[in-house]
């Protein structure tokens, strides 16, 4: 019994190694494959399109900091025929401005994928959930319960939540307005000590969410 034990508890514990592993490179992938920002930045609500003018210049002035892409992002519910998951949905300027801050890319093949200004690009987990292929259509519902159907014309490489990306242009067809950013990606020149991240972070906290 004390053998059977001890296997078991190794069994356990290679297991354990082996998702950590697992995860580890999940997290790579993500992060280092995909993602091409250091820092997202919630913007509160009340703004004027003038603070956020100046917010996104002053961000752009820090030597901490090399590059900021701004975007509209919304959390929506989004529906196939038989199924509905919840994701964020990310508004772009469109597909090269995307580009410098989330690589989109076929899993199956590693091509580029590129938004265009008709339809969606959503990420591989959520096209499985909704049993959805390229050419298919999903419906997202906002928070006010507005529904818009859209059509997809890829599916990304993506490892963590569920995303889909559009373009304003798209988004002032579907909902007859002009995204208003509330959501700042920014890149960091050069790797920085925590202590730097720390005091910037805490200069930002005024503006956030």
């Amino acid at each position: 019994m004390t053998v059977i034990g001890i296997c078991g508890c190794t069994a356990l514990i290679v297991a354990g190694f082996g998702l950590k592993d697992s995860i580890s490179g999940i997290m790579d992938f993500q992060y280092v494959d995909i993602y091409d920002y250091d820092m997202l930045i919630g913007l509160k609500n009340t703004l004027t399109e003038d603070e956020k003018t100046n917010l996104i210049q002053d961000l752009e002035n820090k030597n901490e900091i090399e590059k900021c892409v701004t975007s509209h992002m919304f959390a929506g519910d989004i529906k196939s025929s038989n199924y509905k998951e919840e994701a964020q949905v990310m508004v772009i300027k469109n597909s090269q401005t995307l580009e410098e801050i989330v690589k989109l890319k076929s899993l199956k093949n590693g091509q580029k994928l590129e938004l265009n200004e008709n339809e969606v690009i959503i990420t591989d987990k959520l096209s499985q959930l909704l049993n959805v292929k390229v050419g298919d259509e999903i419906t997202i519902t906002d928070s006010d319960d507005k529904e818009v159907r859209v059509k997809i014309s890829g599916i990304t490489e993506h490892y963590i939540s569920h995303y889909v990306y559009m373009t304003d242009k798209l988004y002032e067809k579907l909902y007859n307005e002009i995204p208003n950013t509330n959501v700042i990606f920014a890149k960091y020149s050069e790797k920085i000590d925590e202590e730097a991240e720390s005091k910037l972070s805490k200069e930002l906290l005024v503006n956030s969410k």
